[in-house]
């Protein structure tokens, strides 16, 4: 058995090629509870059922309108859970482009439990993140003095997150991008942005077939990304959620159908938010699949 979860570890480590995503696609897309914002947040430690595996793939189109007419910036992003016993292996990758570089960020991450009972749960998350900034246009800026024409930058950081459960209740506090690594040739060029983050949330059960989960995700840094949620949930197959963020008077709307294949299961999403301020619109979809023991 032990030699079945090595090799899923494995599988996982090398489906680097499989990702695509924009860093702040969960600002777009919220995912209460998401690992990337959490480095001690699995998936795999909030069923009573053995989780070996999960993966959680997603996928964004922006269209916002600039000067020149309607943009259009497609995203992806990857994440993958690996579990060993009290230990769970994360990774993950993500793209973000910007006017003059694109940043390509590799996570490898490891989270340990302390298991009091199958509902009571206490975990720790440490990460280490690799991002790859592109320099190439930056070396066709004249007042840019970069040595040998470099072209590529790399940054590395650190993630540190805490996550609890008990029953319905979760509780989550995390740091990310802690060392703010930056890169400056002649002034700052390049910075990791550093963040803190606290999240809080409640499951209810009305009757056997029936969910309510209220939600808040806290930046102190940065009150107005504060996040406000409500998630229905019917049947435990079919989940609705509304999403409101104060920054840009943003609106999300997210829907979500959990089905089984075997003693597996697999959740397909889709996801449409806007602002009152900004003329953008956002869709997405979310796939994903959990292999039990």
């Amino acid at each position: 058995m032990i030699m079945k979860k090595l090799l899923y570890i494995t599988v996982i480590l090398l489906q680097v090629s499989a990702a695509v995503s924009q860093r702040n696609i969960d600002d777009m897309f919220f995912s209460q509870g998401t690992n990337y914002y959490n480095a001690g947040y699995s998936p795999t430690h909030k069923d009573s059922v053995e989780m070996i595996n999960a993966y959680d793939t997603r996928t964004m189109l922006k269209i916002a309108t600039n000067n020149t007419g309607n943009t259009v910036t497609p995203s992806l992003t990857y994440q993958a859970f690996s579990k060993l016993d009290r230990f769970v292996f994360t990774y993950n990758f993500n793209h973000q482009s910007y006017s003059y570089t694109s940043n390509n960020e590799v996570g490898l991450g490891v989270i340990y439990t302390l298991p009091f009972s199958n509902v009571h749960k206490l975990s720790f998350g440490l990460r280490g993140d690799f991002s790859f900034y592109n320099l190439k246009k930056f070396n066709g800026i004249d007042y840019i003095q970069l040595e040998k024409e470099k072209r590529v930058k790399l940054l590395a950081d650190i993630d540190l997150g805490v996550h609890y459960l008990i029953k319905g209740f979760e509780a989550g506090i995390s740091g990310k991008h802690l060392l703010a690594s930056k890169y400056r040739p002649d002034d700052i060029l390049l910075q990791n942005q550093r963040g803190l983050y606290t999240y809080f949330s409640y499951n209810f059960s009305i009757g056997n077939h029936i969910e309510l989960k209220p939600a808040v995700f806290i930046t102190p840094i940065n009150y107005l990304n504060t996040f406000l949620a409500l998630e229905l949930g019917v049947m435990k197959k079919v989940y609705a959620q509304y999403a409101f963020r104060f920054n840009e008077l943003r609106h999300q709307y997210n829907i979500e159908y959990r089905g089984n294949i075997r003693q597996n299961q697999f959740f397909v999403g889709l996801a449409f938010n806007h602002s009152i301020i900004y003329s953008d619109f956002n869709a997405g979809i979310r796939l994903g699949y959990i292999v039990r023991d």
